[in-house]
């Protein structure tokens, strides 16, 4: 393999593992590490690597509109809902507005 190929191979490696630490840190909470304690954020590292992983596979059941595109947009088209809050007496009600009702 010459001396071109060998850097542009690592090049998108390294490309393709950058934009995965940018999603792990900036959508799924590793950015900023909570506890002074190592074992404790080691830990919180750990569960956030797990979310991402179970992430990455539920991306690949998605349709491919979605093969691509980090997970604040996925969780944005596919979890927010329009929803109206009301509050009577004990009760909180969210109402969601997306569905179209007869009463």
């Amino acid at each position: 393999m010459s001396d071109s190929k060998i850097v542009h191979f690592y090049n998108q490696r390294a490309e393709d593992s950058e934009n995965r630490i940018k999603e792990l840190k900036n959508d799924f909470g590793a950015k900023q590490m909570p506890c002074a304690d190592f074992n404790a954020n080691a830990l919180y590292f750990d569960i956030c690597s797990l979310s991402y992983n179970l992430f990455a596979l539920m991306r690949q059941l998605l349709p491919l509109e979605f093969a691509n595109k980090r997970a604040k947009y996925i969780r944005h088209r596919l979890y927010a809902i329009a929803a109206k809050v009301i509050k009577t007496g004990r009760k909180v009600i969210i109402r969601d507005l997306c569905i179209n009702r007869d009463d």
